[in-house]
């Protein structure tokens, strides 16, 4: 591995570290493709081997605690499909991603609602690309230039390339 790769890798195990710290925290990573990390483990994109898995995960973890509605879900996930024929195939790609979760965390990843789908509202969701903006609104606002720095160092530590390269162009992960 070349150093900058071994210093990317020990930033990014700081940054974990940080905070996983709870049997219910959870650290989604976006930037540089999608990683799921708990205190028993980690879940790679290239662990899931589906995009349709990784589409699930992005499009909940993006919208927060809210229930997203099926057929938004369904129209993120099979952007090309059949919306009524995906939708009945969206309980079996839950149940799928439930089982892999469960690899790593006690708790379920996504629970049912009347309006939707979420993820657990039990855990502690970290998501990378939200504490990222994060720390570029705060050292956007601070006057000090020593804490402008620490803040905007710490953002660069949790930046890893883009936003979920496999997903590149897809419309609805823009916002």
């Amino acid at each position: 591995e070349e150093p900058m790769d071994l210093i990317i890798k020990a930033a990014g195990m700081m940054v974990e570290s940080e905070f996983i710290q709870k049997d219910n925290d959870i650290l989604i990573r976006l930037f540089g493709g999608l990683q799921i990390t708990t205190p028993k483990g980690v879940i790679t994109e290239a662990d899931l081997n589906s995009l349709k898995l990784v589409r699930l995960i992005a499009y909940l973890a993006l919208n927060g605690k809210y229930p997203s509605p099926i057929r938004d879900i369904v129209n993120a996930v099979w952007p090309e499909g059949d919306a009524d024929l995906d939708g009945k195939n969206l309980k079996y790609l839950v149940y799928r991603l439930q089982r892999i979760f469960s690899l790593i965390s006690d708790h379920r990843l996504i629970e049912s609602t009347g309006n939707g789908y979420r993820l657990n509202t039990e855990l502690n969701v970290i998501l990378d690309v939200r504490i990222f903006e994060e720390y570029w609104r705060q050292a956007q606002i601070t006057s000090d230039p020593y804490a402008k720095g620490c803040l905007l160092k710490k953002a660069m530590e949790l930046y890893k390339h883009g936003v979920l390269p496999s997903l590149a162009g897809e419309q609805w992960i823009m916002p």
